[in-house]
């Protein structure tokens, strides 16, 4: 029974790594053991069709948030990972919604979208309803895309920036962090300017270890086939910057482990034909001990820890 596979007791203090739950291909959800066994996968082509961006697992491992595009209509998606319980939270028309995420505790979603007009981040409660934004890009460039709650539930940090005019990128995203409420925001990376031919497009994908005090990230040209990112970690006052992985390859999607020990994360590294797609690695936490965990045919991307 996938809810058995996918879900846990939300309330219990993790004891362990937890489980990786990741994307397989356009529709398949998968979860797996952190040594990649016991894997288990469930495809809700019949449902949806395919999934446009990354998914968002809720806490318990039991739903998954998503914006989408198709066979169902246009919006904001919540269902539980069988494909069972489709509902649509936000139908707005001509707006663009992307990157939903759930809440430490499962009861507030936060995404990105363009409401008159401006691109910021907002706030719901989990039925869609008390929808607020978080973030005004009036004035200076702090959108916010890739949002993700610390483990608390007060602070969300997320990316914004990634200008580019005639192939140079004049601001690249950086890492930001506010409180859950909007307020104090602060900005925690200083990426590069780059003018060579990958176009680095900055920081991006951030996420808390469990204890709250650092975020982890990436930082590149993840979206541009055959070009090179690194994984960083950062304190969340923005200090004690480190490199975690070096190329060749593109690294993204970076998650903590539940017990804070592993990192798991998406990359091209290691595929001689670019047609393989993203596989998923696991490694320490100080970049130490990495290990491949899938492998082609297909590709595996936005991978989780969960109970």
């Amino acid at each position: 029974m996938v809810l058995a596979i996918f879900g846990g007791d939300s309330q219990a203090a993790p004891s362990g790594p937890g489980r990786i739950a990741f994307q397989s291909g356009d529709s398949g959800l998968c979860v797996m053991d952190v040594d990649g066994s016991n894997r288990s996968c469930t495809n809700v082509a019949g449902q949806i069709g395919s999934f446009e961006g990354c998914v968002a697992f809720s806490p318990d491992g039991r739903s998954i948030v998503f914006d989408y595009h198709g066979l169902a209509g246009y919006g904001l998606y919540v269902m539980n990972v069988d494909a069972s319980h489709l509902r649509r939270l936000i139908e707005p028309p001509e707006v663009t919604i992307a990157g939903p995420v759930f809440s430490s505790d499962g009861h507030k979603i936060v995404f990105t979208s363009i409401f008159d007009r401006i691109l910021r981040l907002y706030m719901m409660d989990v039925d869609g309803t008390h929808l607020i934004p978080l973030t005004d890009s009036g004035g200076i460039s702090v959108s916010g895309w890739n949002p993700a709650f610390s483990p608390d539930g007060r602070k969300i940090a997320f990316a914004a920036g990634g200008v580019v005019m005639m192939g140079i990128v004049l601001f690249p995203s950086a890492i930001y962090v506010i409180n859950a409420d909007g307020a104090e925001m602060k900005r925690l990376t200083e990426p590069p300017i780059s003018k060579q031919s990958d176009m680095s497009l900055g920081d991006r994908d951030p996420a808390f270890s469990p204890d709250g005090r650092k975020i982890v990230f990436d930082r590149g040209a993840t979206a541009i086939p055959g070009t090179n990112s690194r994984l960083y970690m950062i304190d969340i006052d923005g200090s004690h910057i480190t490199v975690l992985t070096d190329p060749p390859g593109g690294d993204s999607h970076p998650a903590f482990s539940l017990d804070g020990r592993k990192i798991v994360f998406s990359s091209t590294r290691g595929n001689t034909d670019p047609s393989q797609g993203a596989q998923l690695y696991v490694m320490n936490t100080d970049g130490s001990h990495m290990t491949r965990l899938t492998e082609p045919p297909g590709w595996a991307r936005c991978p989780v820890f969960i109970r």
